[in-house]
């Protein structure tokens, strides 16, 4: 009877070794299934893929429409400018020297009185000065081929993507990977003719938050099939459309 006691202690020792190593190596085989948390890929089942600190679908399973969402901010100049509210004690005050042949005080009405948004392709925007002599572009800035334009006598005086030329700002885009890395803050960025872009082998490479998708080796947007979709992707606006 001893001998058999003996024996029945360590199998039964070896038995709960065994059950709890089993029940350890299964729980660390588990992945994380959809919306479960994670830390790292490979903590999620297969088919999908850890975002944000949460098992996702590795990928939109969408193909681009070739259509655009575009915020419709107008659709004449009386949009652009049914909030402007200038100062009217001031506008009057502006306006009657005007009447009396003051130049300043003519130019002082038209920049702070007159409502000079247009609507251009459904946005708000400010034209374009034309202009024939530098004096009329004001301090820092001067006439070139009928638009006033930035001074400058380097490059670091212009903006991302400008170069000085010739005195002037203008636009050059990008010349290197290095500046897209930057840029877009993002590892896989190149410079594709002068513009940035992303590359990418598969969905999950893409920002699937901006509703972006890989085709033809980089990331592009998704598109839009109505106009609802646009108003989830950009928010409430007061005008959408997918065209």
């Amino acid at each position: 009877m001893r001998i058999q006691r003996r024996l029945i202690a360590p199998a039964f020792l070896i038995f709960t070794l065994v059950a709890c190593s089993s029940e350890e190596q299964s729980e660390k085989r588990r992945l994380g299934g959809l919306g479960e948390s994670c830390q790292a890929r490979n903590d999620c089942a297969p088919d999908l893929a850890c975002l944000h600190g949460a098992c996702q679908l590795r990928g939109l399973d969408l193909k681009p429409t070739g259509k655009e969402c575009y915020v419709i901010e107008c659709r004449s100049k009386d949009d652009c400018c049914a909030d402007f509210l200038p100062p009217q004690e001031y506008c009057e005050w502006l306006h009657s020297f005007c009447q009396d042949g003051d130049a300043a005080a003519c130019e002082e009405y038209e920049q702070n009185c007159v409502c000079r948004l247009e609507c251009v392709e459904d946005r708000c925007v400010l034209p374009d000065t034309p202009c024939e002599e530098d004096d009329q572009c004001g301090q820092g800035r001067v006439c070139r081929d009928g638009r006033c334009a930035k001074t400058c006598a380097h490059d670091a005086q212009c903006g991302l993507l400008e170069a000085c030329i010739d005195g002037t700002c203008a636009q050059t885009g990008c010349s290197s990977d290095r500046q897209c890395v930057y840029l877009l803050e993002h590892p896989r960025a190149y410079c594709d003719q002068g513009s940035c872009r992303v590359r990418c082998t598969e969905n999950l490479d893409c920002d699937m938050w901006a509703l972006e998708i890989c085709h033809g080796g980089r990331c592009v947007f998704a598109g839009c099939t109505n106009d609802a979709e646009c108003r989830a992707a950009l928010g409430a606006y007061r005008e959408v459309e997918c065209r």
